[in-house]
């Protein structure tokens, strides 16, 4: 209900068509402590055409906004039916103010292990993992299989030191979802989302 502005800055785009109607953020602290990462839902699509492109700096106003944790993720947005909607596509100008400040991106990545990546308080922020594979199950597969039916694909990951798997999913509207995944280990970078 206050006049509170935070900032943020943009880990996702929606210009290839893998984040729909959402921009992720995660703030950059300056005092040694970890990011936050969160997720705006916006009722609109072309959001990188507006200003919301990786390592851009956003001013969020709240006033008027909610707060929830979905899925282990903060989401800032909309009330709607009781839980965080989308803000929409007459409000969003109220709210989401992109400066013209930009950081590489490489200046706030963090590299993480498999393991490690897979939890709540990394969602949102710009990993890399270092030394992982695709399980024997995805060799000769592409990244999405239109055999497995819906609007993206499992695959596991494994780490190349060994230890427990873990599912990644790629989008159908995904870029490179005609490419096979590869048989060789190595890195992977992005922004962790969890759904359900």
């Amino acid at each position: 209900t206050a006049d509170d502005i935070i900032e943020a800055y943009v880990t996702s785009s929606d210009e290839k068509g893998t984040f729909y109607k959402s921009i992720s953020f995660q703030s950059i602290p300056t005092d040694g402590s970890n990011p936050v990462g969160f997720s705006v839902p916006v009722n609109l699509t072309s959001l990188y055409g507006k200003g919301f492109t990786p390592g851009r700096k956003v001013y969020i106003k709240l006033n008027g906004l909610y707060a929830a944790k979905v899925y282990g993720s903060l989401q800032i947005g909309s009330l709607y039916q009781g839980t965080i909607g989308r803000i929409s596509e007459f409000d969003w100008l109220d709210h989401l103010f992109p400066s013209n400040t930009i950081k590489a991106e490489d200046t706030f990545v963090r590299t993480f292990s498999l393991s490690a990546a897979y939890t709540d308080v990394i969602q949102n922020t710009l990993i890399e993992l270092d030394a992982v594979q695709f399980s024997d199950t995805s060799i000769n597969r592409t990244y999405y299989d239109v055999d497995s039916g819906g609007g993206a694909t499992n695959h596991t990951l494994v780490s190349s030191a060994g230890g427990p798997e873990r599912i990644i999913r790629f989008s159908s509207f995904a870029p490179f979802t005609g490419n096979q995944v590869p048989k060789t280990s190595g890195k992977i970078s992005g922004v962790l989302t969890k759904y359900n």
